[in-house]
């Protein structure tokens, strides 16, 4: 995994109030000890500035931890929204924390459901798909009649 560095991490949450340090500072290591293959960067695309975005090797974003304005982290877990088997499975533990079909926010790092969470990214290299982008089937000739 493409990691960015300390300095990187400080600047990220020059901002952060205390909690918020701390809820990104779980996430990360939850994400970074358990994933290998994808790349952390902190986000320029227009929908999520500013996020710590983790991307599997075709650029697709799979995890992206934001601070809010309210205090709060928002960790947007795209692999729970593609499966129905992981929100059966931690369906109740994300529900006081889900604000979207793949996104949770957190305000108390004491709350944070550490397992539900690492389950998801336990389970994340089933839902990836090929590491390259699809590769377009060639068009099929057409008859003219």
């Amino acid at each position: 995994m493409a990691r960015l560095s300390t300095v990187e991490i400080d600047i990220f949450l020059t901002s952060a109030s205390p909690d918020q340090r701390d809820i990104v500072r779980t996430l990360r290591e939850i994400i970074t000890r358990r994933t290998d293959g994808l790349t952390e960067r902190v986000s320029r695309d227009k929908a999520l500035t500013g996020y710590l975005v983790y991307e599997n090797p075709a650029d697709q974003m799979v995890f992206a931890i934001g601070l809010t304005g309210g205090r709060t982290v928002t960790l947007h877990l795209l692999p729970y929204a593609s499966s129905r088997e992981l929100q059966d499975q931690c369906g109740a533990a994300f529900g006081p924390f889900q604000v979207g079909k793949e996104s949770l926010r957190f305000g108390d790092p004491a709350e944070l459901p550490v397992a539900a969470i690492g389950t998801v990214v336990d389970a994340t290299p089933g839902y990836l798909g090929p590491s390259a982008p699809a590769q377009k089937a060639p068009a099929k000739k057409r008859r003219w009649r």
